[in-house]
């Protein structure tokens, strides 16, 4: 039996950190986190879109759509959103006139929304 006296102050101990851990994991702070990375990836797929258009003269058009960065070799794959949707392309953009529009849908992947919802893109100040 003295072999496991170890099993009781484990137990005590891992109870209120696995509370804890999972109180992290649902705080709206994760989310905050992913939305965060969708406005890095907008802004690092667009500074890819830019070298695209230093090296053919041109954006993809969206028919060719990101995937024509992985075809040039500019990116070795696309990445979709946090929430596991991919990003939007448009050529030519209808929110940035004479360039493209990129985004995301956010957590609902539907146009427009609040919070996780809302739609991040090239056009916000954010990205």
């Amino acid at each position: 039996m003295k072999h496991r006296t170890w099993l009781v102050p484990i137990l005590v101990l891992a109870i209120p950190v696995g509370y804890v851990a999972v109180r992290v994991i649902t705080s709206p702070g994760i989310v905050d986190t992913k939305m965060d990375k969708a406005r890095y990836e907008v802004t690092m797929l667009s500074d890819v879109l830019e070298e695209y258009r230093k090296e053919h003269g041109r954006y993809p058009t969206t028919e060719e759509g990101l995937l024509d960065l992985v075809r040039v070799g500019l990116i070795r794959k696309v990445p979709n959103d946090p929430w596991q949707h991919p990003y939007e392309y448009r050529f030519p953009g209808s929110r940035n006139i004479g360039g493209f529009d990129l985004w995301t849908y956010g957590a609902d992947g539907k146009r427009g929304g609040d919070d996780v919802d809302e739609d991040i893109g090239n056009w916000d100040d954010d990205a």
